[in-house]
């Protein structure tokens, strides 16, 4: 809330929206706790908090338009008030869990969660009921189609149902089956290559993970509404529904991520109808950004945020939209979103805050409010949720392991034969690889695996048997892989004056620091395709936009490039799951 309003929230006549406020809101609450206390009888106290909270919102939303601050009801401020109540409600969500890890009963524990939720709400709330919400209209605006992007978007989105389809089939009979731990079935059943489950198993079952907390600080807060939505599904159907709950998370940042695609060739660079949705298709062409479609890792909700960052910052760099800055909130709030996800999309979004504003962005103010501030509280909340919530489980498991060999007197397992040398045992150095074959890595898996799958050891896991550096069976193989990597540099070249191509090699720079560099997943380099593989579209963009009549060649060899790795990979991908 701007500070003007915060002086003026007590001024002449404005105490009483506050004791109005106060009457609604006790009223809620009542609502809210009395709903919780009786449906926690049955339910567990996350899943009963979570079917109050909506009981109360409806409530809440109706008597707040009408008698706190009695305005006219609209859209705009149905979805502020809706997203004020998300943020509370993943308040309310995380402080719940924590007071009840303290030992304070699930009647109690509640009480001083709505002592903190209540006053943060109300300054939210009042903001989006009193303010212009202009800005929301923007938010609806980036997710309508337009007319000329209906029907690229709706054959892409064809696909990735198809793709989809047949991967829920494969697991379902598995996977349906409701598990009380959440994760037992998913680590017996599921091998996708190196693709982790967490997304499955915190949607079944909600619980944080170590990779989770500290490389995705607020993944799994993300998946707790999907999980209070599974959980009431099984109340329903009596099965696991996991699979159809993350299927339409991962469609939709699928789907978008394709539209933003689209549009930055489209609206950005100014190119045709065709080689826009070419070149957009030809990023889902590449083999592991078409598994990332399917599998519940987060691949694919990190390319739905980075090519909507892409398309923003284009759009801003050009004219398209805005002003040609990425305001200090604007970074802010995506970066959270970002980095949340994934700690390297938050590098990613202050580089494009940094070739979207160059000189503003070193202002002070944007660098601590836009920069620092985030990464700071993303890192306050990975460690609270380690602390408080992860490590206790992590005990626990343990115990019940120990226990479970004395009981059964089997000695420990062996440890696991390391593979890879990393710098140091300490923090996030233990993540790194310093022996394993830079340019091999490079040839085989970089632009190898992560374009086209190789037969041998198809979608197997490094970790169970998966050959490191496999050779392709066919000659053509390795010439799809040169040709795409040609145009690749060819492209660089084409666009090197291009101030939004140089803020994606920086990006990709990044990635390649990291991976190379660094070594982190250098030997399953290939499941971060999403993170970067578009790139090589956007970089084949300057050749058809600068090369003119010689265009006509590379867009042909384009359009064959990417018909062969659909049939390719989709054709092994699905044989793969059918076998």
């Amino acid at each position: 809330m701007p500070m003007k309003n915060l002086k003026n929230l007590f001024a002449e006549g404005k105490w009483v929206e506050v004791i109005r406020f106060a009457q609604v809101g006790v009223v809620a609450t009542a609502v809210q706790y009395g709903v919780y206390l009786l449906l926690s009888i049955w339910l567990q106290p996350l899943l009963a908090n979570t079917i109050a909270y909506v009981v109360s919102f409806i409530f809440n939303y109706m008597a707040s338009v009408r008698y706190t601050f009695r305005v006219r009801s609209s859209a705009s401020r149905g979805a502020g008030f809706a997203f004020a109540h998300v943020i509370n409600y993943l308040l309310q969500t995380f402080l719940l869990s924590l007071f009840l890890r303290l030992g304070i009963s699930k009647a109690l524990a509640i009480l001083p969660v709505l002592a903190v939720s209540v006053p943060s709400n109300f300054l939210m709330v009042r903001y989006f009921m009193k303010n212009d919400l202009s800005f929301l209209h923007s938010v609806f605006a980036l997710f309508r189609l337009k007319r000329e992007e209906r029907l690229p978007s709706l054959s892409a989105g064809v696909f990735f149902v198809g793709i989809t389809a047949v991967f829920i089939a494969v697991y379902y009979p598995s996977f349906s089956i409701y598990n009380t731990t959440g994760w037992e079935p998913f680590y017996k059943y599921y091998r996708m290559s190196g693709y982790d489950s967490f997304i499955y198993s915190m949607v079944s079952h909600w619980r944080t993970f170590y990779t989770i907390d500290f490389r995705h600080p607020l993944l799994s807060y993300f998946c707790l509404p999907l999980y209070g939505i599974n959980y009431g599904l099984f109340m329903l159907t009596g099965l696991n529904m996991v699979q159809f709950v993350v299927a339409a998370v991962l469609l939709f940042c699928a789907f978008y991520a394709f539209v933003f695609l689209f549009r930055t060739y489209r609206e950005v660079l100014r190119m045709s109808l065709v080689d826009s949705a070419l070149l957009a298709a030809m990023t889902f062409s590449f083999a592991h950004v078409m598994v990332a479609v399917v599998v519940p890792d987060h691949f694919i909700l990190s390319l739905f945020l980075l090519s909507l960052t892409l398309y923003l910052s284009g759009s801003l760099m050009t004219g398209v939209r805005g002003n040609g800055i990425l305001s200090t909130r604007h970074t802010a709030l995506l970066l959270i979103i970002t980095a949340g996800v994934t700690l390297t999309n938050g590098i990613k979004t202050a580089l494009a805050s940094f070739f979207v504003n160059r000189r503003t962005f070193f202002k002070p103010s944007h660098l601590l409010a836009g920069i620092v501030l985030p990464f700071v509280l993303l890192s306050g909340v990975s460690r609270l949720t380690y602390t408080y919530l992860t490590r206790p489980d992590e005990i626990a498991r343990e115990k019940q392991r120990v226990e479970r060999q004395a009981r059964l007197k089997t000695p420990p397992p062996p440890p696991r034969k390391r593979v890879s040398e990393p710098i140091s045992e300490e923090g996030f150095l233990k993540w790194s690889d310093i022996t394993t074959s830079r340019p091999k890595s490079v040839y085989h898996n970089l632009f190898g695996e992560s374009i086209q799958f190789h037969r041998k050891d198809l979608l197997r896991d490094s970790q169970y048997g998966r050959e490191l550096f496999a050779a392709y069976d066919a000659f053509y193989n390795y010439l799809v892989e040169g040709l795409v990597v040609a145009l690749f540099i060819i492209g660089i070249w084409c666009g090197r004056h291009s101030r939004l191509l140089w803020m994606c090699l920086s990006w990709f720079a990044f990635d390649m620091v990291m991976h190379l560099g660094f070594g982190f997943a250098l030997r399953e380099i290939y499941l971060m395709s999403a993170h970067w593989l578009f790139v090589v579209p956007l970089a084949i963009a300057f050749i058809l936009r600068r090369c003119g009549c010689a265009g006509k060649a590379v867009r042909m060899l384009t359009m064959a490039l990417t018909l062969y790795l659909y049939m390719y990979n989709a054709g092994l991908l699905i044989g793969y799951l059918l076998d």
